[in-house]
C-alpha cells in the first residue's frame, strides 16, 4: 500500500459517535450526495453558495473508489462557473505540459493514461479517475499537477531541506495536533527509530507543502479559485494542505470537503462538507 494512501484513509477509520456528530436523517441518502457538517443535503446550487468565497476547495479521497471521483467530479461541475483550476494530487510538475495540452484541447482523454505514465506513477486505475478529467474539458477549466516528481520526495526525504526545490523554500511542519494520526499512520508501517520517523514527518510535510505552494501559485498566476484533489489524510481537520495554506496565503478563504462513509456519525471538526460514498461494495468499479 501507498504510504499517502493509508495516511488518507486513517482519519475515516477513526471517526466515532459522540458530543458534536452528526448523522443525518433516516430517508435514503444517494451515493454522491453532498452533505452540510450538520447532515443537511446540498443540491448542486447549493454547494456552489457554500463555497462562494473560497479561494481554495479541498476534497479529500480514498484514492481507489469510484464513487469519491464521481463525486469530485460532480463538484467541478458544480463549481465550474466560477472558473477554478482542478488541481490534482495524482500528477507531478514534469507532467505538467502534458496537462496544458489536455486542457488546450489538443490532447484526448483517452491519450492521457500513456501521456502521464498514469499507472506507474499513481497506481490506481486511471478509469475511476476519468470523470474528473471529463468535467474539466466539458467546462474548459485548466487542470494543474499539484505533486512532486517521485526523485525530489526520495532526495528530500533522505537528505533533509537542503535538498528542496527552488519553488518551496521551507517546509511548513504540521501542527502539533496531527502527531496522533501520525504516530498511528508510521507505526502501522513498522518499526523505525528516531531518523525513521524524522524521514516520515519530513516526507509527509514535504507533500502538503508542496502541494499548497503549487495551489497558491496557480491561483495567483491565473486569478481564479483552485480546487485541490487530493487523498483524504492531506484534506481532515485542516492539518494538511489547508494549515501550510494559512501560512502561504493568509485570509484566504478555504473549504474542506470530506467523503463521508455513513458508518459512523459525520464528525463536523473532520471538514467543512461532506459527500456520501457508502464504506462497502467495489472500490474500484461502480460503488453501490
Amino acid at each position: 500500500m501507498r504510504l499517502s494512501a493509508a495516511i488518507a484513509a486513517l482519519p475515516l477509520v477513526l471517526a466515532c459517535a459522540g458530543p458534536g456528530r452528526f448523522l443525518p436523517d433516516e430517508r435514503p441518502i444517494e451515493p454522491g450526495t453532498f452533505l452540510a457538517a450538520d447532515g443537511a443535503a446540498l443540491a448542486p446550487d447549493h454547494l456552489a453558495a457554500r463555497t462562494a468565497g473560497a479561494r481554495y476547495v479541498l476534497v479529500g479521497e480514498a484514492h481507489d473508489r469510484a464513487c469519491d471521483h464521481e463525486a469530485q467530479a460532480a463538484l467541478v461541475r458544480a463549481l465550474a462557473p466560477r472558473g477554478p483550476v482542478v488541481g490534482l494530487e495524482m500528477v507531478a510538475a514534469d507532467h505538467q505540459e502534458v496537462l496544458d495540452r489536455f486542457s488546450a484541447g489538443e490532447l484526448p482523454i483517452d491519450a492521457l493514461p500513456e501521456a502521464l505514465a498514469w499507472e506507474a506513477r499513481w497506481g490506481q486505475p486511471f478509469s475511476i479517475y476519468r470523470p474528473i478529467f471529463a468535467a474539466a474539458a466539458e467546462a474548459g477549466l485548466p487542470v494543474a499537477a499539484l505533486n512532486l516528481p517521485a526523485e525530489v520526495v526520495r532526495r528530500v526525504g533522505a537528505e533533509g531541506e537542503a535538498a528542496l526545490p527552488p519553488e518551496i523554500p521551507a517546509l511548513i511542519p504540521p501542527p502539533p495536533e496531527q502527531e496522533p494520526m501520525l504516530r498511528r499512520a508510521f507505526e502501522a508501517h513498522g518499526r523505525g527509530g528516531a531518523a525513521a520517523w524524522d524521514r516520515f514527518v519530513r516526507v509527509q510535510s514535504l507533500w502538503d507543502t508542496a502541494m499548497a505552494v503549487a495551489a497558491r501559485t496557480w491561483s495567483r498566476r491565473l486569478d481564479r479559485p483552485v480546487i485541490v484533489l487530493a487523498g483524504a489524510g492531506h484534506v481532515a481537520n485542516g492539518w494538511g494542505i489547508a494549515h501550510r495554506l494559512r501560512h502561504l496565503d493568509p485570509g484566504a478563504g478555504v473549504v474542506s470537503v470530506m467523503p463521508w462513509r455513513g458508518e459512523a456519525p459525520i464528525d463536523p471538526a473532520e471538514a467543512d462538507l461532506f459527500y456520501y460514498c457508502p464504506g462497502g461494495g467495489s472500490r474500484t468499479g461502480t460503488s453501490p
